[in-house]
């Protein structure tokens, strides 16, 4: 995990944090071994790497048990 710059990229996610509680992240894909990766979600040759998913699905599924058992 890394800090990320502050970003209005969820400004709209706050509205639901007013509401009940709640958790916001950002998940990265880029792979300093394959190019395609270094693109942005939004550019023509944005190409994910899908084990970054996995790994992103392994978070999420970690933290909600992790919240449950408490």
């Amino acid at each position: 995990m890394t800090d990320h710059p502050k970003s209005l990229g969820a400004d709209d996610f706050a509205d639901y944090l007013a509401v009940i509680p709640g958790i916001y992240g950002r998940v990265g894909s880029r792979n300093p071994e394959n190019p395609a990766t270094h693109f942005g979600h939004h550019h023509e040759q944005f190409d994910i790497d899908e084990r970054a998913l996995l790994l992103a699905a392994e978070y999420h599924v970690r933290y909600a048990l992790n919240y449950l058992s408490e």
